[in-house]
């Protein structure tokens, strides 16, 4: 829980573009009193683990994801890269026709985790965990990936290419309270398109998303509806689900986040 006073913040835009330096401007705002907010109103974002940090081939691996105390889960689903959903259904895994994936033993300890043993490790296990959970909290659906991989020095934290930023308006507004610094910022990004897709990558690192309030813009200033958000941990990145590939060469995507420094 964060609490906030009425404070006099000192508001700081920086301006940023692929063909410009970064251009900073200060501005005095006025008395702003934000009420105290949970993360949990922010973001439902999922606690995701795993038993091991480098996989070992042959041996078994936990996977798990978690919901706050504010939620239930409704429905829990895994899959390894682009591959089918395997439901996490009772103590059984089964795939969309309802057939028992074996080798796949659920962990029922936690009813707000979406837990999940794979009994013996193989190479056709390696790759990208995706824990997808429908939730009480929200319409939109959230999803947390794991990177099963024997030497995780070696993944790729590059982002995709499809789709690259080409101007950032940040805005932060510090507030300077005893024993609680806190940044609540927003941004805007525009993007150039060079080939359609239903989710757009960012790069975060150690801050709360506003979800609900996330906005994507087609050129033409038609919002695409946003279905989903996905956390990548391990690559520190932020997958907004789209649902639909807006056929845009061009978008625009509208943040608001804070970070604490407690």
């Amino acid at each position: 829980m964060r609490t906030f006073i009425a404070v006099i913040a000192t508001f700081v835009a920086f301006s940023v573009s692929s063909t410009a330096a970064l251009k900073p401007f200060v501005d005095i705002v006025k008395v702003i009193n934000n009420e105290a907010v949970s993360d949990s109103q922010l973001s439902h974002k999922l606690k995701a683990e795993k038993s091991v940090k480098d996989a070992v081939l042959d041996a078994p691996i936990d996977l798990s994801c978690t919901v706050g105390d504010h939620a239930e889960i409704e429905l829990c689903s895994w899959r390894r890269e682009e591959g089918p959903h395997l439901y996490v259904q009772g103590s059984d895994v089964r795939d969309f026709h309802k057939n028992k994936i074996e080798g796949i033993a659920v962990n029922q300890t936690n009813p707000r985790s979406c837990h999940i043993t794979i009994e013996s490790l193989s190479v056709w296990d390696l790759g990208t965990w995706t824990c997808r959970v429908h939730h009480t909290a929200s319409v939109k659906y959230q999803e947390a990936r794991l990177v099963v991989e024997e030497n995780m020095r070696a993944i790729d934290v590059r982002l995709p290419t499809n789709i690259k930023p080409s101007t950032y308006q940040l805005h932060l507004i510090p507030f300077i309270i005893p024993d609680n610094f806190t940044i609540s910022g927003h941004v805007e990004i525009d993007v150039d398109v060079s080939e359609p897709s239903d989710n757009i990558t960012l790069h975060i690192y150690d801050i709360t998303i506003h979800e609900k309030d996330v906005i994507v813009l087609k050129e033409d200033g038609v919002m695409v509806d946003i279905v989903g958000h996905s956390y990548d941990e391990e690559r520190q990145f932020y997958i907004i689900q789209l649902a639909e590939a807006p056929a845009s060469s061009k978008l625009q995507v509208s943040i608001f986040f804070y970070r604490s420094f407690e």
